[in-house]
């Protein structure tokens, strides 16, 4: 072959060009490293304000393991109502009994339910995995939004964040004021306060928790007002409307989702008026006597059940909005003024139907969305009787007492008691020691139970509520209790004998035996000397010998020992027989309305009645009795002798 030779070894040529390879991307590289170095210098020499650090360990540890930041950063601006401050993200661990509302309401974020809404677009978006908004369980990790307020500087120079903290509310009791009540003595009636601290204390707790008061000395009868608990007891109080406090009472787990819902207005349903025929006048509708009773008993019910339940201690709501929400979706608003609220200190929530508006399945749907919700349905033909049958029956108390069924209280002086209702009280505070609530409609001329007895029926645990609230037996003014205390046989002996009317003379020494000739006398000292159809009487308190007992009846002289009687009712039957006075041993039943079976209460006391020589009744009795029922016995006519 022309012009061939051999072939070069591919070997020999092949490290040549490997080393000359190297060669140049090494020198690249350095070139690369020196520009990179040279800009390093430079922006240090323009920028000698700037400084790099390097994080620590732990730092990058918890950069690493926070929340990834969400793609939206939510502003006030767009969710309304939530008030002044920043909104931020964090990541939440769901716990047991959690749900939206109840997560937002703790951050700060949920003051208005108008909010949830859009609250709840922006919750979607940031959690994109969460496909149901309603379907949160323990242990999922969530991204919510919290409230973050500007912070300020604390004294000691250290930032400090302000977040929401809970607030406290005054914890108080519903009073309705009665005739001759001012504040004053309410309340040191009530409360374990010195007129002191009443001045400096307790009038502004009570403007704070009174505010449409303006003048605490000025309380008009009839009017409720709300006495603060001393010494203060506080509950929290939930910030906004009034249906977060609802949402509190539920004890399971709750997500509310009104995003798809309604808002469900419900009002009073009134009959569209037939149109008359032509030709015919159309009559009045107060003409009819349906239309008429419908009238008369609305109003009565729907005003004065207020007042009743709000001596009850719990509280009655006739104004304002009140807004439900639902599970599902939706929410209801109410007009308070013709479904009055009833908020029971247990957390249940009565809803009283004025007018019968409320659909069964209406009803259903409230009830079955918060368990501590019940709906009273009244009608037009239930007058104030039955309408506060149906509440009372609404809320659960541990037992109510059918009209006339009695309950008993034991103790020195038993009582017995009968009303149109008795409740069984759930709660016992330090404040008010209530065991039962004694509920009676007065009807016509009937009488109110006297305020003495209420007053020492009260201390026992016993409530008794009247309407109308009508003057009670004694209560306006009359004649101060008569009340005499023997305190001693001597004493007692002379009150007797007072009361019968009987001459006596103490301390007289008389003839017990005389001789013939009167030679010889033997005379005694008589503790009581009295004289009674002609013939001499003794009452012997000292002890007189049987000897001695017996000269003097064989002298024509009565005795009547008793120097050896400790019990005082028998000393006051054997004194009454001795002086020829009729009684009638107890013990005796007194009775606050002796002409009705099913409103009374029934006090049994020991003691001895009879008449005095003027005609006074005259109770004599063993018993310790305090000044309420010593003015109840007063006002009955009774001279009250108190055996001690």
């Amino acid at each position: 072959m022309k012009g061939t030779g051999p072939l070069p070894d591919e070997g020999s040529a092949r490290p040549e060009f490997i080393v000359k390879s190297f060669s140049s991307k090494y020198a690249l590289l350095a070139l690369c490293t020196a520009v990179l170095f040279l800009t390093l210098l430079w922006v240090q020499g323009t920028d000698a304000g700037e400084k790099t650090v390097l994080a620590p360990p732990e730092t990058l540890h918890k950069q690493e393991t926070s929340p990834r930041k969400p793609a939206i950063e939510p502003s006030d601006e767009d969710l309304p109502g939530i008030g002044p401050g920043t909104l931020q993200t964090e990541e939440y661990v769901v716990k047991e009994g959690d749900w939206i509302a109840k997560i937002l309401r703790e951050k700060g974020v949920l003051k208005d339910v108008s909010s949830l809404p859009q609250l709840l677009k922006v919750l979607r978006k940031l959690n994109t995995s969460l496909h149901d908004m309603n379907m949160i369980r323990p242990g999922e990790k969530i991204v919510v939004l919290v409230k973050v307020l500007p912070s300020e500087k604390g004294k000691d120079g250290s930032d400090e964040e302000a977040g929401p903290a809970p607030r406290k509310r005054l914890k108080t009791e519903a009073y309705r004021v009665k005739p001759g009540d001012i504040l004053s003595r309410v309340v040191l009636s009530r409360y374990d306060i010195s007129s002191k601290k009443f001045i400096s204390e307790y009038l502004g707790l009570f403007k704070r928790c009174n505010p449409r008061v303006k003048d605490p000395d000025h309380i008009m009868v009839g009017q409720v007002i709300r006495l603060p608990l001393y010494p203060p007891e506080f509950e929290e109080a939930l910030e906004g409307g009034r249906a977060f406090r609802d949402m509190d009472k539920t004890g399971g787990r709750v997500a509310v989702n009104l995003d798809r819902g309604k808002t469900v207005d419900v009002k009073p349903q009134t009959p569209e008026p037939k149109t008359p025929r032509a030709g015919k006048r159309p009559k009045p509708a107060r003409g009819t006597p349906k239309a008429r009773a419908v009238q008369e008993k609305i109003p009565l019910v729907a005003g004065d059940l207020g007042g009743i339940i709000s001596q009850m201690g719990e509280e009655w709501i006739q104004s304002g909005e009140h807004f439900i929400p639902l599970k599902s979706s939706g929410q209801i608003n109410l007009k308070a003024e013709s479904y009055p609220i009833i908020r029971l200190d247990r957390g249940l929530t009565v809803i009283v139907d004025l007018h019968s508006a409320l659909s069964d399945k209406m009803t259903r749907v409230i009830e079955a969305s918060w368990s501590s919700y019940r709906v009273v349905r009244l009608s037009a033909g239930d007058d104030l009787g039955s309408a506060l049958d149906k509440i009372l029956r609404a809320f659960r108390y541990p037992r109510i007492f059918r009209k006339g069924e009695p309950i008993r209280l034991g103790g020195t002086i038993p009582v017995t008691i009968t009303g149109d209702w008795i409740l069984s009280s759930p709660r016992r505070s330090a404040a008010r020691n209530r065991q039962f609530i004694v509920i009676n409609l007065l009807k016509g001329r009937s009488k109110g139970t006297p305020v003495a007895i209420k007053d020492y029926l009260r201390p026992l645990g016993v409530e008794i509520i009247e309407y109308p609230q009508v003057e009670g037996v004694g209560d306006g003014p009359g004649t101060p209790p008569v009340v005499e205390r023997a305190e001693g046989p001597e004493t007692l002996i002379k009150s007797l004998l007072s009361l019968a009317g009987q001459e006596f003379t103490t301390g007289k020494r008389i003839s017990a035996f005389e001789s013939a000739n009167n030679d010889f006398r033997f005379t005694v000292e008589a503790d009581f000397y009295l004289e009674m159809g002609g013939k001499r009487r003794i009452i012997d308190l000292t002890g007189l010998d049987q000897e001695v007992i017996a000269l003097l009846r064989d002298n024509g002289v009565t005795v009547l020992s008793l120097a050896g009687e400790r019990d005082p009712l028998k000393m006051v039957a054997r004194a009454l027989r001795f002086l020829r006075v009729g009684f009638r041993p107890g013990p005796h039943q007194f009775l606050t309305n002796p002409g009705s079976k099913g409103r009374n209460v029934e006090l049994t006391m020991k003691g001895i009645m009879f008449y005095s020589r003027n005609g006074e009744s005259v109770f004599a009795t063993p018993l310790n009795l305090p000044p309420e029922l010593g003015a109840f016995l007063a006002q009955r006519g009774y001279r009250v002798l108190v055996l001690s």
